[in-house]
């Protein structure tokens, strides 16, 4: 049936024996109107196939029902898992869900949010380049960050009264490098992801906590961290060949697990195998790491998702909401697989 075809509001109420204006408050669930003549019109509109208009809707209520998304990188598997969770936490509250990728760009970053307020989505999570309120221009903290609710997830903006759900990164850097460094290694390393030379807060989070292990065990070098652009593949392999090549390395621990791929392309190339010649430690645990048995951190994907969608949702829909600072932290897992081995040289 073409758009022209489709019922109207009218036809409904002709159908049902009742006034458009009945008719609209049974369809829109507002004002009074008997169990009766609300039943008639439902069934009316049933048997026309009627579909409401969500604009005209949006516009009494005040709200589209609709919540958006800003990652930092969807190709991301990792935000790819926390995306899917919170569409479907939205379907079930009924509501619809716009996705945008700020590609770890700030401009790009708000640019996305710039757009999702005019389409006056009714909530915002996000994933934010920016690590304080002070980094954002003060045009976007007026019309976006102060005007609409908005919950944070795997990154936090210091100086809003926002609820972010996160996890520790430095404490599980921390236990990595702990794990390692009981398994007899001081030559230990890090891999992170970067964009543009932009290293994400996450990944800094990861090197700190991973010093500080190296700091209370007394490793003299204050850590061995390299950044790559997994997307220049040509690059990425001249940092890890240079890393290799000048350090005594014994173990790695790869940050993202968009390098993971590359990093073993490159020990592939190098004829090295692991935990033989090196041991290897991976974040995010998918399904390559369990088929080559490769030690890995769990992040909590879809509960951070969950609980991210249904912490925006409940201060949409509060009467009268009050924002506070609330932090989630949710706990990551250690999965210790055959990818690490006791250092002989300990």
């Amino acid at each position: 049936m073409g758009r022209e075809n489709q019922a109207t509001i009218k036809d409904v109420a002709k159908r049902a024996g009742v006034s458009v204006a009945s008719a609209g408050r049974a369809l829109g669930n507002y004002g009074k109107i008997s169990d009766e003549t609300k039943q008639k019109v439902l069934a009316a509109a049933e048997e026309l196939h009627y579909i409401p208009n969500k604009l005209a809707q949006s516009m009494r209520s005040h709200s589209t029902k609709t919540i958006a998304v800003v990652v930092a990188d969807i190709q991301n598997n990792f935000f790819g898992a926390i995306v899917a969770a919170i569409e479907q936490k939205a379907r079930e509250k009924g509501y619809a869900v716009l996705i945008c990728n700020s590609n770890e760009k700030r401009e790009l970053e708000l640019e996305c949010l710039e757009m999702l307020a005019s389409k006056q989505v009714d909530g915002i999570l996000l994933a934010s380049t920016f690590t304080d309120r002070k980094e954002i221009p003060t045009k976007y903290v007026k019309t976006v960050f102060e005007k609409f609710p908005i919950v944070t997830f795997d990154r936090k903006i210091n100086g809003f009264p926002f609820t972010s759900v996160l996890t520790d990164n430095y404490a599980m850097a921390y236990t990595v490098t702990k794990y390692l460094i009981g398994l007899g290694h001081d030559g230990i390393a890090t891999i992170g992801s970067e964009k543009e030379k932009a290293v994400s807060n996450t990944v800094r989070e990861r090197e700190e906590g991973y010093r500080a292990a190296l700091r209370e065990a007394g490793i003299s070098h204050d850590g061995m961290c390299i950044t790559v652009d997994w997307q220049k593949a040509a690059e990425t392999k001249k940092r890890i060949d240079i890393l290799l090549d000048y350090h005594r390395i014994t173990a790695v621990i790869v940050l993202n697990n968009s390098i993971v791929g590359e990093f073993l392309n490159v020990l592939d190339e190098r004829k090295m195998s692991f935990p033989d010649q090196i041991s290897v430690v991976t974040w995010d645990d998918e399904e390559h790491n369990i088929y080559m048995k490769m030690t890995s951190v769990r992040q909590p994907c879809r509960k951070m998702g969950e609980l991210a969608a249904a912490s925006l949702i409940e201060q949409i829909e509060a009467e009268e909401p009050h924002p506070e600072e609330l932090t989630i932290t949710l706990n990551q897992t250690l999965v210790k697989r055959e990818s690490c081995r006791i250092n002989k040289t300990y």
